[in-house]
């Protein structure tokens, strides 16, 4: 789990849906705000309706903001950061995640 300082809070949260800019791959889809006046907060998101139960959602939060907490020394803030998972990451192996999140944080240009 990142620290306190480092997650969305649900005001920046709705702020990042609604004027976010998109970042596609198979499994991973990641809105971002740049040039925010804070440091840099990242939030996870795992549908309830396509993967039911608390458990596996969780399960699969646990293994992002792992590899977040990871990359998060390389970042380069500010911006504000959602990562919504699709239910095809949850059968992704943990190496496999982490290349998926790597290069959309390469791709948004956030990650040096």
């Amino acid at each position: 789990m990142l620290k306190k300082k480092n997650r969305v809070d649900k005001s920046l949260f709705k702020d990042v849906v609604r004027k976010g800019v998109g970042y596609y791959s198979q499994n991973i889809f990641l809105k971002i705000v740049k040039n925010s006046p804070v440091k840099p907060k990242f939030s996870v998101s795992a549908p309830k309706k396509e993967i039911k139960t608390a458990v596996k959602r969780n399960l699969l939060k646990r293994r992002i903001f792992s590899i977040l907490h990871k990359v998060l020394p390389k970042t380069k803030p500010p911006f504000i950061c959602v990562i919504f998972a699709k239910k095809e990451a949850l059968n992704l192996p943990y190496s496999k995640l982490e290349d998926e999140i790597v290069f959309l944080l390469k791709k948004a240009k956030i990650l040096s």
